[in-house]
Protein backbone atom coordinates (compact mmCIF):
# COMPACT_ATOMS: atom_id res chain seq x y z
CA UNK A 1 0.00 0.00 0.00
CA UNK A 2 1.38 3.50 -1.23
CA UNK A 3 2.09 6.02 1.86
CA UNK A 4 -0.10 8.17 0.11
CA UNK A 5 -3.35 5.52 1.18
CA UNK A 6 -1.78 5.35 4.53
CA UNK A 7 -2.44 8.28 5.28
CA UNK A 8 -6.25 8.18 3.69
CA UNK A 9 -6.89 4.66 5.39
CA UNK A 10 -5.75 6.71 8.85
CA UNK A 11 -7.80 9.59 8.24
CA UNK A 12 -10.84 7.16 7.58
CA UNK A 13 -10.13 5.77 10.97
CA UNK A 14 -10.06 8.69 12.55
CA UNK A 15 -13.23 10.04 10.89
CA UNK A 16 -14.55 13.34 11.89
CA UNK A 17 -12.16 16.09 12.81
CA UNK A 18 -9.89 14.97 9.99
CA UNK A 19 -13.08 14.91 8.08
CA UNK A 20 -13.67 18.66 8.93
CA UNK A 21 -9.88 19.95 7.91
CA UNK A 22 -10.33 17.73 4.44
CA UNK A 23 -13.46 19.05 3.60
CA UNK A 24 -12.33 22.66 4.70
CA UNK A 25 -9.65 21.94 2.39
CA UNK A 26 -11.19 20.80 -0.58
CA UNK A 27 -13.76 23.96 -0.60
CA UNK A 28 -11.12 26.20 -0.52
CA UNK A 29 -9.50 24.59 -3.21
CA UNK A 30 -12.30 24.31 -5.23
CA UNK A 31 -12.64 27.65 -5.35
CA UNK A 32 -9.47 28.43 -6.87
CA UNK A 33 -10.02 30.86 -9.80
CA UNK A 34 -13.11 32.52 -8.93
CA UNK A 35 -11.76 36.19 -9.87
CA UNK A 36 -9.87 35.13 -12.98
CA UNK A 37 -10.26 37.00 -16.01
CA UNK A 38 -10.55 33.71 -17.98
CA UNK A 39 -14.32 33.28 -17.92
CA UNK A 40 -13.92 29.77 -17.80
CA UNK A 41 -11.50 29.52 -15.24
CA UNK A 42 -13.80 31.16 -13.03
CA UNK A 43 -16.91 29.14 -14.11
CA UNK A 44 -14.46 26.22 -12.67
CA UNK A 45 -14.09 27.09 -9.64
CA UNK A 46 -17.34 26.63 -9.10
CA UNK A 47 -17.29 22.83 -9.51
CA UNK A 48 -15.82 21.43 -6.47
CA UNK A 49 -12.41 19.14 -7.59
CA UNK A 50 -8.95 19.67 -6.66
CA UNK A 51 -6.36 22.41 -9.10
CA UNK A 52 -4.14 23.75 -7.14
CA UNK A 53 -2.97 27.42 -8.38
CA UNK A 54 -1.67 27.61 -11.43
CA UNK A 55 -2.90 24.46 -13.21
CA UNK A 56 -5.73 25.68 -14.43
CA UNK A 57 -4.06 28.10 -16.54
CA UNK A 58 -1.26 25.33 -17.35
CA UNK A 59 -4.59 23.04 -18.45
CA UNK A 60 -5.71 26.23 -20.99
CA UNK A 61 -2.78 26.67 -22.10
CA UNK A 62 -2.08 23.07 -23.31
CA UNK A 63 -5.52 22.70 -24.26
CA UNK A 64 -4.87 25.75 -27.00
CA UNK A 65 -1.83 24.37 -28.19
CA UNK A 66 -2.10 24.54 -32.09
CA UNK A 67 -3.87 20.57 -33.57
CA UNK A 68 -6.47 19.28 -35.00
CA UNK A 69 -8.62 16.50 -33.19
CA UNK A 70 -10.58 16.58 -30.08
CA UNK A 71 -9.38 15.94 -26.32
CA UNK A 72 -9.75 12.99 -23.98
CA UNK A 73 -10.18 13.16 -20.58
CA UNK A 74 -9.42 10.17 -18.27
CA UNK A 75 -11.28 11.05 -14.91
CA UNK A 76 -13.73 13.65 -14.73
CA UNK A 77 -15.24 13.42 -11.19
CA UNK A 78 -17.99 16.27 -11.44
CA UNK A 79 -16.16 18.61 -14.23
CA UNK A 80 -13.90 20.75 -12.81
CA UNK A 81 -11.02 19.92 -15.31
CA UNK A 82 -13.60 19.30 -18.12
CA UNK A 83 -14.89 22.84 -17.73
CA UNK A 84 -11.74 24.07 -18.66
CA UNK A 85 -11.02 21.84 -21.46
CA UNK A 86 -14.17 22.39 -23.32
CA UNK A 87 -14.02 26.16 -23.58
CA UNK A 88 -10.55 25.70 -24.69
CA UNK A 89 -12.35 23.65 -27.87
CA UNK A 90 -14.60 26.37 -27.44
CA UNK A 91 -11.94 29.21 -28.23
CA UNK A 92 -9.27 27.17 -29.87
CA UNK A 93 -11.24 24.52 -31.90
CA UNK A 94 -14.93 25.26 -31.64
CA UNK A 95 -15.71 22.23 -33.97
CA UNK A 96 -13.83 19.77 -31.43
CA UNK A 97 -14.83 18.22 -28.61
CA UNK A 98 -13.39 17.12 -24.97
CA UNK A 99 -14.50 13.21 -24.34
CA UNK A 100 -14.85 12.97 -20.25
CA UNK A 101 -14.24 9.14 -19.68
CA UNK A 102 -15.36 8.49 -16.09
CA UNK A 103 -17.57 5.64 -14.54
CA UNK A 104 -18.63 8.40 -12.42
CA UNK A 105 -20.03 5.70 -9.83
CA UNK A 106 -17.31 6.02 -7.25
CA UNK A 107 -16.34 2.30 -6.53
CA UNK A 108 -12.97 1.39 -5.95
CA UNK A 109 -10.96 0.34 -3.16
CA UNK A 110 -12.17 1.51 0.74
CA UNK A 111 -10.10 4.16 0.64
CA UNK A 112 -11.23 5.65 -2.32
CA UNK A 113 -14.95 4.83 -1.48
CA UNK A 114 -14.11 6.72 1.66
CA UNK A 115 -12.49 9.79 0.21
CA UNK A 116 -14.90 10.36 -2.40
CA UNK A 117 -17.80 10.31 -0.25
CA UNK A 118 -16.22 12.53 2.24
CA UNK A 119 -16.60 15.21 -0.29
CA UNK A 120 -20.00 15.08 -1.34
CA UNK A 121 -23.05 13.24 0.53
CA UNK A 122 -22.58 10.16 2.36
CA UNK A 123 -25.93 8.42 -0.12
CA UNK A 124 -24.77 9.53 -3.58
CA UNK A 125 -24.41 6.74 -6.04
CA UNK A 126 -22.23 8.61 -8.23
CA UNK A 127 -21.14 11.87 -10.21
CA UNK A 128 -23.09 11.58 -13.09
CA UNK A 129 -25.92 14.13 -12.15
CA UNK A 130 -23.44 16.46 -10.90
CA UNK A 131 -21.18 16.31 -13.70
CA UNK A 132 -24.62 17.14 -16.46
CA UNK A 133 -25.82 19.85 -14.41
CA UNK A 134 -22.43 21.90 -14.05
CA UNK A 135 -22.60 21.30 -17.82
CA UNK A 136 -25.72 22.67 -18.22
CA UNK A 137 -25.33 25.31 -15.72
CA UNK A 138 -22.24 26.62 -16.60
CA UNK A 139 -22.64 26.04 -20.58
CA UNK A 140 -20.18 23.53 -21.64
CA UNK A 141 -22.37 20.79 -22.96
CA UNK A 142 -21.92 21.82 -25.84
CA UNK A 143 -18.30 20.76 -25.86
CA UNK A 144 -17.75 18.16 -23.29
CA UNK A 145 -19.03 14.42 -24.18
CA UNK A 146 -19.53 12.18 -21.14
CA UNK A 147 -18.33 8.96 -21.19
CA UNK A 148 -19.81 6.96 -18.20
CA UNK A 149 -17.67 3.65 -18.63
CA UNK A 150 -14.20 2.33 -17.25
CA UNK A 151 -10.93 3.61 -19.48
CA UNK A 152 -10.05 -0.16 -19.91
CA UNK A 153 -13.33 -0.69 -21.37
CA UNK A 154 -13.99 2.08 -23.59
CA UNK A 155 -10.27 3.52 -24.72
CA UNK A 156 -9.47 0.02 -26.78
CA UNK A 157 -12.50 1.16 -28.93
CA UNK A 158 -11.65 4.87 -29.65
CA UNK A 159 -10.26 5.71 -32.70
CA UNK A 160 -6.62 7.58 -32.93
CA UNK A 161 -6.33 11.46 -33.63
CA UNK A 162 -6.63 13.21 -30.27
CA UNK A 163 -4.60 15.97 -30.10
CA UNK A 164 -4.37 16.29 -25.75
CA UNK A 165 -4.84 13.69 -23.42
CA UNK A 166 -5.16 14.26 -19.55
CA UNK A 167 -5.10 11.81 -17.21
CA UNK A 168 -6.73 12.21 -13.77
CA UNK A 169 -8.46 9.27 -12.74
CA UNK A 170 -6.40 5.86 -10.62
CA UNK A 171 -3.70 6.94 -8.55
CA UNK A 172 -1.74 3.45 -8.11
CA UNK A 173 1.36 3.08 -10.35
CA UNK A 174 -0.66 0.22 -12.37
CA UNK A 175 -3.56 1.95 -12.72
CA UNK A 176 -1.87 4.76 -14.49
CA UNK A 177 0.14 2.57 -16.42
CA UNK A 178 -2.53 0.80 -17.80
CA UNK A 179 -4.37 4.58 -18.93
CA UNK A 180 -1.72 6.18 -20.16
CA UNK A 181 -0.43 2.41 -22.34
CA UNK A 182 -3.95 2.37 -23.55
CA UNK A 183 -3.88 6.55 -24.48
CA UNK A 184 -0.84 6.78 -26.23
CA UNK A 185 -1.79 5.37 -29.50
CA UNK A 186 -5.35 7.40 -29.55
CA UNK A 187 -2.63 10.61 -29.08
CA UNK A 188 -1.54 12.64 -32.49
CA UNK A 189 2.14 13.38 -32.86
CA UNK A 190 2.36 16.69 -31.94
CA UNK A 191 0.08 16.33 -29.36
CA UNK A 192 -0.03 16.52 -25.84
CA UNK A 193 0.15 13.68 -22.80
CA UNK A 194 -0.60 15.84 -19.42
CA UNK A 195 -0.72 13.54 -15.93
CA UNK A 196 -2.23 15.31 -12.08
CA UNK A 197 -1.20 14.78 -9.07
CA UNK A 198 2.45 13.43 -10.89
CA UNK A 199 4.96 15.80 -9.43
CA UNK A 200 5.46 18.62 -6.38
CA UNK A 201 4.85 18.17 -2.47
CA UNK A 202 1.08 16.55 -3.52
CA UNK A 203 2.07 13.90 -6.06
CA UNK A 204 0.84 10.44 -5.71
CA UNK A 205 3.85 8.12 -5.54
CA UNK A 206 2.55 5.92 -8.23
CA UNK A 207 1.89 8.68 -10.46
CA UNK A 208 5.37 10.09 -9.70
CA UNK A 209 7.16 6.71 -10.27
CA UNK A 210 5.41 6.17 -13.59
CA UNK A 211 6.38 9.29 -15.01
CA UNK A 212 10.05 8.80 -13.73
CA UNK A 213 10.16 5.37 -15.15
CA UNK A 214 8.24 5.31 -17.76
CA UNK A 215 7.82 8.61 -19.82
CA UNK A 216 10.56 10.12 -19.35
CA UNK A 217 12.78 7.08 -20.16
CA UNK A 218 10.07 7.06 -23.14
CA UNK A 219 12.09 7.57 -27.14
CA UNK A 220 8.70 9.01 -28.38
CA UNK A 221 7.88 11.83 -25.62
CA UNK A 222 9.38 14.87 -25.30
CA UNK A 223 8.77 16.71 -21.58
CA UNK A 224 6.86 19.66 -21.81
CA UNK A 225 7.26 20.71 -18.42
CA UNK A 226 5.01 20.99 -15.45
CA UNK A 227 3.00 23.41 -13.10
CA UNK A 228 2.54 22.49 -9.46
CA UNK A 229 1.30 18.46 -9.49
CA UNK A 230 0.64 18.54 -13.32
CA UNK A 231 3.21 16.92 -15.93
CA UNK A 232 3.10 17.46 -19.71
CA UNK A 233 4.64 15.38 -22.45
CA UNK A 234 4.77 15.87 -26.12
CA UNK A 235 4.27 13.18 -28.35
CA UNK A 236 7.07 13.07 -31.03
CA UNK A 237 6.33 10.04 -32.93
Amino acid sequence: MEASDLLLRAAAVLGYPIGLVLRAHYRWLSRSGASHPNPWIRKSSEIGGWLLEGEHEFLWELACRPGAGPILEIGSWMGKSSCILAGACAQASPESRVFCVDPFDMKGPFVQEWYHRLFIHRDAGGTYSEFLRHADRLGFRRWAVPVPARSEAILPFLKPGFRMVFIDAGHTYSEVRRDAGLSLPLLSPGGVLALHDAAGPTAWPGIARYVREDLMRSPSLRPLGSRRSIVAFEKTA
